[in-house]
């Protein structure tokens, strides 16, 4: 189990970037009750607000709901933009080898809104810009991209 030394215990502490006990319990128990449904996209910590925002996509459950205003200001819930299972489809489909003629996908995942994806990629072709490698990706995707260019280097040790 990792540790955590006692100047960065101090640290945290002093930025605020700590969960209470509260919060983890009450993390733990949104993501067993809601996190296998498919309109759940995810849960995310705002720390400014000290607020647990639920991402949902469509109408949230009755349970979801009572579950919100049973907890003390510490949830809210958010809607998403698209379906978070279609979205997964979409990080799925370019991550795919060859999916995208002349790119590299590198690596992929979803905005926790739904709203886009997050691509790491470059071009094989060397005469492809950015914009072309940006094009080629969102025509495949159907959503729009953050886009970095270039391959996730290793950590060696």
């Amino acid at each position: 189990m990792p540790t955590v030394s006692p100047e960065e215990l101090e640290r945290l502490l002093e930025t605020g970037n700590v969960m209470t006990e509260e919060q983890l319990e009450l993390s733990n128990s949104v993501q067993a009750h809601f996190g296998a449904d498919a309109s759940f996209s995810g849960l995310e910590w705002v720390q400014e607000r000290e607020v647990y925002v639920v991402w949902w996509y469509g109408e949230p459950p009755s349970e979801l709901v009572q579950f919100v205003d049973q907890s003390d200001n510490l949830l809210e819930i958010r809607p998403t933009v698209n379906a978070p299972n279609d979205v997964a489809a979409a990080v799925r489909a370019i991550m795919e080898p060859g999916a995208i003629p002349g790119v590299q996908v590198f690596g992929a995942g979803a905005a926790i809104d739904c709203s886009k994806l997050h691509v790491t990629a470059e071009p094989v072709d060397p005469l492809l810009t950015d914009s072309d490698v940006r094009a080629r990706i969102e025509a495949v995707a159907q959503f729009p991209i953050d886009l970095e260019i270039g391959s996730i280097v290793p950590i060696t040790g």
